[in-house]
């Protein structure tokens, strides 16, 4: 989650994360109605990037980013409850194994788990996975 979080809000710097949207993780659709509109580079699942305008959800607080997060993590989808199920400590063999299950689900991006694997690595976030 540390490692998305770094992702995905360019370490906290991006627009999207700051104030007053909150949005951590870079989860699409409405949070309590509330939402804002932006441009995102989207995979075909073959490298082939494109752009779109996409709705993402607005935040009260980072609290609540991290929290909606989680909850997505642990219920997964209207159509697949376990569509994350991988991304668990106790449901995998490694941290690699965890972002290859977010990589074409979570994120389009056909080269996410290797930026996340990156991310890991460099700032030694396995310390944080324990069973």
């Amino acid at each position: 989650m540390i490692a998305q979080a770094t992702l995905e809000s360019n370490s906290g710097n991006s627009e999207l994360a700051s104030t007053p949207n909150y949005n951590l993780f870079g989860m699409k659709g409405s949070y309590r109605g509330n939402s804002v509109r932006y441009p995102t580079q989207e995979d075909d699942g073959k490298g082939n990037m494109r752009t779109i305008n996409a709705n993402f959800r607005q935040y009260p607080s980072y609290e609540e980013s991290m929290k909606d997060y989680a909850k997505l993590l642990q219920k997964g989808t209207s159509w697949n409850k376990e569509i994350y199920h991988k991304t668990f400590v106790k449901n995998s063999k490694s941290y690699k194994e965890a972002t290859a299950a977010l990589t074409g689900r979570y994120a389009t991006d056909s080269k996410y788990n290797h930026k996340l694997n990156q991310l890991i690595k460099d700032y030694k976030l396995s310390k944080y996975d324990t069973k």
